[in-house]
């Protein structure tokens, strides 16, 4: 046959592939590990922490943020991914935990030398540089953030309209978190572990007085009061995850500081804990008056 009778030659089928599993990733790993857990006790304090930390940890942000086809069924319902929080700018995460991190030591280093640090973060120049990058500032960043961490915390425990302080149920979760009650796995530190697994804790002290400073929503007196209790919760932390005196360090609070020993504080302390504050109800310099000498003493290891 010439060439020019020849028959065209049929295409080939196109290989068909079975569908990709997702990469294994160990931070989705854990997502999915907690989802399932499932809690007999401290159900709804444990829900809410796992998710706080889900959609505040860029670890895992990213996944609960990025394709639903690579989440399992059980983290989509579990971390409420149909209904994610407000995040105003992608860089808000990344950029809170530069300026925050070390303000605690920050501002017991300060103290330590005879000066007041004052209640705005002092930005310095490498900062201002990162957030003119993402084009934010201190007030953009601080309530962007605070309109993040509101929406977790209204979703879990409800706070009503233009709420001026704090459920007496999101107060009474964030005490027995710092207490360590609410742990999941015990004698290791683990992550989204519904415990206080660093000196961030104190981190979150700051950020209440931050975030009161530029009078976020839902209003400033939410997070004045919100920043007066973790003045106190400080303390609670400490005693819970303590350090020998020689070696209190801001880098050496972990979560296997637990003490075993030192009995769990009942409903009714922590009762009385929260009327306290509420009772003091103290102004912003006073907060941060309390949440610097706390400082002082959690972190004498870095002042010496």
């Amino acid at each position: 046959m010439s060439p020019e009778k020849r028959r065209p030659a049929r295409p080939r089928p196109e290989p068909v592939h079975p569908a990709a599993a997702p990469v294994a990733d160990p931070d989705r790993d854990t997502l999915h590990a907690r989802a399932v857990l499932g809690f007999t006790r401290f159900a709804a304090e444990r829900t809410f922490f796992l998710n706080y930390d889900g959609w505040c940890d860029p670890r895992y942000a990213r996944h609960l943020r990025g394709p639903k086809a690579l989440l399992s069924d059980e983290v989509i319902r579990f971390f409420r991914v149909a209904k994610s929080p407000p995040l105003s700018h992608p860089a808000l995460l990344q950029c809170g935990f530069r300026l925050l991190t070390h303000l605690p030591l920050d501002r017991a280093r300060t103290a330590a030398a005879g000066k007041e640090y004052g209640i705005p973060v002092q930005v310095v120049e490498e900062e201002l540089l990162l957030l003119g990058h993402h084009g934010l500032d201190a007030a953009k960043l601080i309530g962007g953030l605070a309109e993040l961490q509101f929406a977790i915390c209204d979703a879990h425990f409800p706070q009503g309209k233009k709420p001026q302080r704090p459920s007496r149920r999101l107060q009474l979760a964030f005490a027995r978190f710092a207490d360590g009650q609410l742990r999941l796995a015990q004698g290791e530190t683990t992550q989204l572990n519904a415990e206080p697994d660093s000196a961030y804790f104190f981190v979150f002290a700051e950020f209440c007085i931050q975030a009161a400073h530029f009078a976020c929503a839902p209003s400033q007196g939410w997070w004045r009061r919100l920043a007066a209790l973790f003045a106190r919760l400080n303390e609670v932390y400490v005693a819970r995850y303590k350090q020998p005196a020689a070696d209190r360090r801001y880098e050496s609070y972990v979560a296997t500081n637990y003490v075993d020993g030192l009995k769990s504080l009942t409903t009714k302390q922590l009762e009385a804990l929260i009327d306290e504050v509420e009772k003091e109800d103290p102004s912003l310099e006073a907060i941060v008056d309390r949440v610097t000498k706390s400082a002082q003493k959690a972190f004498a290891g870095n002042l010496g």
